[in-house]
């Protein structure tokens, strides 16, 4: 077990920079917010105080703030000595660090220079986004229909970004006076290039509002928009609550606490600028790096990476055979695989005594961690020297466990899901160093040349974890004792059921009740049987909508699975009265709540559902109270539990023991309260402080925020008094969609030769996915109704966004509008990333796994064809305007009238904008028939002989210059409402006044997909119109 201590210490070792930088942009500011913290929770802060009244009259160091803030957290006696500078804290930050620039006298005359240019840059400069390595390869030449480049790779992009910046990077490898100059000129030219980018972003702590409209910027604009005093009035208040609430003492759940706290204020704070070559690195993701490498110095002599996977999620995510409460079931099968992901990775943590920290990325469906481990001893050696390549007993069985777990849980959620541990051989964490991954990443400057090595450094590594995921992949398969466990199949997924199985259920006319409330009403019959992982998805689903709570409770320790379903089993009644079997779903006074149990992972998970309005909005105080007061009760219930029955979890383990996980839900502003105008938000967080502090003597605690899905259309039924989910089967015709961003799995290797960079970059694009996929639909529907008589709903379901890809589905129409809108502000987000995506539409009878099956294949055979594309089933259609040049400037033309904004500007479901073009319905009906027998032409013209293919051409371009010239003034009305819907200058091009009728034909065949769905739409106005609901 490391020094925690020391692990806090590392950390925080650049805690202070941001309240520096904060009393340099606005000192009165910063002394007005320590002000308010001292007053809103009553502590003394004054040598906080009288260090940041210094600011500006004398050299303050931000160590001096770092020392200050780690008093807040421990007895000052312990505080003081704890020294980041010094010891493994000080080597930790020389791995996790970026290539330095020089001495203070090179950076001086870089910012004269630049302010002689109009630019401010210095200490308060914004962060710039990890992606503008990008803009220096040819990653966008390799995207759009329009691509000049089909292939590209992380080798590629890295010999095209070496070849861009060697003149800057030749020079770093020796600077000194007599090339000083010359590297000033190649370093402003660098960051001139870089300024007038929409590629930086304004240094704000996270909230909703920030996520939501969160863009790339021209670093004007960022510098304009950025607020330092902000971020250290959050940063500092929220450690203060930590300090008080955990009382000084060092634990694992403190130090996952700080690391929330981090992620919530100082993602968007450059870890450094002033001797970094660009300030492109997050100060959360450096320190957490930094931290990781500690642990691996203090406790021993070598670590390895380790990668938590998953195989199998999407057979799994949509496995509804029936239609009956399908959407549940799907909602939650999403939150399952999320849920046991976070189980395995914090087991594996509790393993080997580490604290989150040492979670590397978080991609979706994976979870790459680094772990300390020893290497074993040779005993027939007299120096016993170390084997280089073989781990030691304890840390084996530790991965022996660790794979035993995972292929437990595989087993126990019983279906195609597979969790995958792999890991590579034990590495020095000399090996970490940024001298090797430059010679790896630069090698090419010595003319390909990596003196005998293929690679150095991280980029290794993690080429050696790929390749041993590959190999417990190729042989993965179910045991044959598992099928013997055979014993029935699941009434709606057709899955089957383990003998055994501790939660299968089988409906009774007693249980009517209970099976309404979890699938809805009239969902199941008398007889149906559910496997316990179907029923557990049943009551996720249900608790799902309006999520604003989940509760990790992992009994790590001691306790066995028999003992975690006996504390389930307790639990279970506790909370919902006693059922004839174990009650997974009910009510507690008025909050909705399920519960997950993972038992091969000594894991169950609460979820928490508020349901007082339409929808639940994390930034209305109201509901913000409710989330507080909700969680408190359930807390209250646990402790009691812990305290009447015994911790199934024995105290004083190594390891992390009894730990409760307590997460609020979309919420990085309020997981600790800072601020509050409103008094009933602020006695509802004081409430649910002091049940954390109760808790605390049963169990280590940790508090943070995570980004789940929880916007689900719901009506209000007034009979029962609540709001009851929309289930597919109302939509008639549905969707489900798929987005992707393009080459990422390429542009993280080509990152690789910079851990702290990789980090960034995965962070923020995870960051961007689920904070922007689950939030920004919540926001369009309250915006949309905020002077509504009845509340509208958006028909649309985010299903899962993590790592690089986001799914979601719902009403046909509804889902093509908001992918539309979703799309253009990822993209605003995310560049030069581009994304790729696929919708499925059919009727709602179709099995959902089939859909998903479609937007798959749809995604993987036609979009990635040509990557940021689109494919409606096997059309490929463009997102946006086609950036093409020189001799494909007419591909522009006749792409650029019809691309996937369309549906935003013609589909809205709130104005029915499509409305005004059922007047010429008739001849949308000709345009789309013309346009399919071109596709049919086009697909003949290699199999029909040419002579018959002229004369079907030549008919063609006659029934279209005839209907042109017979319909001319209802197509010109036509092209004229088209215009004014936003649609293109061109959309169709007529005859006589355009005469190349092969490319108004073309232009046709373009054109198709968008014409028969907006001719569904006219077709089938109840597929468009927004269900409505009471507000009582």
């Amino acid at each position: 077990m490391p020094d925690l201590k020391k692990v806090l210490g590392a950390l925080l070792h650049d805690v202070g920079k941001p309240i520096r930088r904060a009393g340099l942009a606005d000192r009165d500011k910063l002394l007005e917010n320590i002000k308010e913290i001292e007053k809103s929770q009553n502590i003394e802060l004054r040598n906080l105080h009288d260090t940041a009244s210094k600011i500006g009259k004398r050299s303050v160091a931000h160590t001096e703030f770092t020392q200050l803030i780690l008093n807040l957290l421990l007895p000052p006696e312990e505080a003081s000595r704890i020294k980041p500078e010094k010891d493994c804290t000080k080597k930790a930050d020389r791995k996790a660090a970026m290539e330095r620039v020089g001495s203070g006298d090179v950076m001086d005359e870089l910012k004269k220079q630049l302010q002689e240019s109009g630019f401010k840059y210095g200490e308060t400069t914004p962060m710039l986004l990890p992606q503008w390595m990008l803009l220096k390869t040819k990653y966008l030449n390799s995207v759009g229909l329009c691509s000049s480049q089909k292939s590209w790779n992380y080798e590629m992009g890295r010999k095209e970004f070496i070849e861009n910046l060697k003149d800057i990077f030749e020079i770093l490898k020796d600077l000194n006076k007599s090339n000083k100059d010359k590297f000033l000129e190649k370093y402003k030219e660098l960051l001139c290039y870089l300024f007038d980018k929409e590629i930086w972003v304004p240094v704000k702590p996270l909230d909703p509002e920030f996520i939501i409209n969160l863009r790339g910027m021209t670093y004007k604009e960022a510098l304009n928009g950025s607020d330092y005093p902000e971020v250290a009035r959050r940063l500092i208040s929220m450690l203060v609550w930590a300090g008080n609430v955990y009382n000084r003492r060092v634990s694992y759940g403190l130090i996952n606490t700080v690391l929330n706290i981090l992620k919530a204020t100082t993602m968007f704070v450059p870890s450094a600028h002033w001797a970094a070559l660009v300030p492109d690195i997050s100060l959360y993701s450096h320190s957490r790096l930094t931290a990781a490498f500690s642990t691996v110095c203090e406790m021993r002599d070598s670590f390895i990476m380790l990668t938590i996977d998953t195989m199998g999620v999407q057979r799994f995510v949509a496995s509804p055979r029936e239609p009956a409460a399908a959407s549940r079931i799907l909602r939650g099968r999403s939150l399952i695989v999320i849920l046991a992901l976070d189980a395995l990775t914090k087991y594996a943590l509790h393993l080997f005594e580490v604290p989150k920290t040492n979670v590397l990325v978080e991609k979706g469906g994976a979870v790459d961690l680094i772990l300390p481990v020893r290497r074993m001893e040779d005993d027939n050696s007299k120096k016993k020297r170390r084997r280089k390549d073989s781990i030691s007993k304890e840390d084996r069985e530790r991965l022996n466990t660790l794979e035993e777990v995972a292929a437990k849980l595989s087993d126990f959620l019983g279906s195609d899901i597979r969790f995958i541990v792999a890991y590579t051989k034990p590495r020095g964490l000399n090996h970490i160093t940024y001298l090797k991954a430059w010679l790896s990443f630069y090698g090419a400057m010595e003319g390909g040349k990596t003196r005998g090595r293929r690679t150095y450094g991280i980029m290794s590594v993690l080429t050696e974890l790929e390749r041993e995921l590959a190999k417990k992949k190729a042989v993965l398969r179910r045991s044959e004792s598992w099928w013997k466990k055979v014993g029935g199949y699941d009434s709606l997924t057709k899955e089957a059921i383990l003998d055994g199985d501790k939660f299968s259920v089988k409906v009774g006319e007693e249980d009517s009740d209970y099976f309404d409330g979890v699938a809805g009403p009239g969902k199941l019959q008398v007889g149906d049987v559910l496997a316990g992982v179907t029923h557990m998805s049943l009551a996720a689903g249900s608790a799902g909508r309006g999520l604003a709570g989940v509760i990790g409770i992992h009994l790590f320790g001691s306790a066995s699975e028999d003992d975690v379903e006996s504390f389930v089993k307790k639990l279970s009644s506790k909370l919902f009265g006693n059922c004839r079997h174990t009650c997974l779903h009910g009510y507690v006074d008025e909050f909705e709540v399920a519960v997950v149990p993972l038992l091969p992972v000594r894991s169950v998970y609460l979820l928490l559902s508020v349901r007082n309005s339409p929808v639940y909005d994390v930034r209305d105080p109201k509901q913000l109270a409710a989330a507080y007061r909700g969680i408190a009760k359930l807390l209250d219930e646990l402790t009691q539990l812990l305290r009447e029955n015994g911790n199934p979890a024995t105290d004083g383990r190594r390891g992390w023991g009894t730990y409760i996980d307590i997460k609020i839900v979309n919420a990085p502003h309020a997981f600790i309260l800072t601020k509050a105008e409103d008094v009933d938000v602020k006695n509802a967080f004081e409430e649910l402080s002091a049940k954390i502090r109760d808790l605390l003597g049963s169990a280590d605690v940790e508090i943070g925020f995570d980004f789940f899905a929880y916007y689900h259309p719901a009506v209000y039924n007034a009979e029962r008094g609540r709001y009851e989910l929309v289930t597919i089967d109302e939509y008639e015709i549905i969707g489900l969609a798929k987005m992707d961003v393009d080459r990422f799995g390429d542009v993280r290797l080509m990152y690789a030769f910079s851990p702290s960079r990789l980090v960034t970059l995965s962070d923020y694009v995870n960051m961007v996915l689920m904070g922007k996929g689950y939030l920004t639909v919540v926001d369009e529907v309250k915006r949309r109704n905020e002077n509504a008589k009845r509340f509208r709903l958006l028909d649309v379901i985010p299903l899962y966004a993590g790592g690089d890809d986001l799914s979601l589905y719902g009403k046909w129409s509804h889902l093509l509008y908001y992918l539309a809108k979703l799309h253009r502000s990822l993209r605003a987000a995310l560049y030069p990333l581009t994304l790729s995506l696929s919708a499925a539409i059919d009727r709602d009878h179709v099995p959902l796994l089939y859909l998903y099956r479609r937007a798959v294949e749809g995604l993987e055979l036609h979009a990635k064809r040509y990557r940021a594309a689109g494919a409606i089933e096997s059309d490929v259609v463009a997102l946006e305007p086609p950036e093409c040049g020189g001799a494909q400037v007419d591909l522009k033309n006749l792409y650029s009238a019809w691309n996937f904004q369309i549906f935003e500007k013609v589909l809205d479901p709130f104005t029915m904008p499509y409305v005004k073009l059922e007047e010429w319905t008739r001849e949308l009906y000709i345009l789309s028939s013309l346009a399919a027998r071109y596709e049919t032409l086009e697909i003949k013209q290699h199999r029909a002989p040419a002579t018959r293919l002229r004369e079907r051409s030549l008919q063609l371009k006659v029934y279209y210059a005839y209907v042109c010239v017979r319909r001319k003034d209802e197509l010109e009305k036509l092209i004229d409402t088209m215009k004014r819907l936003g649609i293109g200058e061109d959309p169709i091009l007529l005859y006589p006044s355009s005469r190349e009728l092969d490319k108004a034909l073309k232009l046709l065949s373009v054109a198709k997909p968008y014409l028969d769905l907006v001719l569904l739409a006219i077709r089938r106005k109840d597929t468009v119109q927004p269900l409505e609901t009471e507000t009582p």
